[in-house]
């Protein structure tokens, strides 16, 4: 379930200002992403394009199909960062 915006640009899923819990799956390919917050999802990245900035995910778990982008994005969800752009 999700609380928030979002639209269909260009190809992407533009998602803002949103919050995103579980106990759903949500594949994240495809997405441009600004100040949202997954809580409790379990987040699933096939290795397509993806834009963060202001992600942040709390007690999360990740299916992630390795990939040229895999290594960046299970990097920047472990350390908690909040922001990355992973070209897929």
């Amino acid at each position: 379930m999700a609380i928030g915006h979002l639209e269909l640009r260009n190809g992407y899923a533009i998602l803002t200002d949103s919050v995103v819990f579980g106990p759903n799956r949500f594949p994240i390919d495809r997405y441009m992403m600004e100040n949202v917050v997954f809580s409790g999802v379990t987040v699933v990245y096939d290795g397509g394009p993806i834009v963060m900035r202001n992600v942040r995910f709390v007690n999360c778990k990740f299916l992630v199909k390795a990939s040229i982008g895999s290594n960046e994005f299970l990097r920047t969800a472990a350390l908690g960062e909040t922001s990355a752009k992973i070209p897929g």
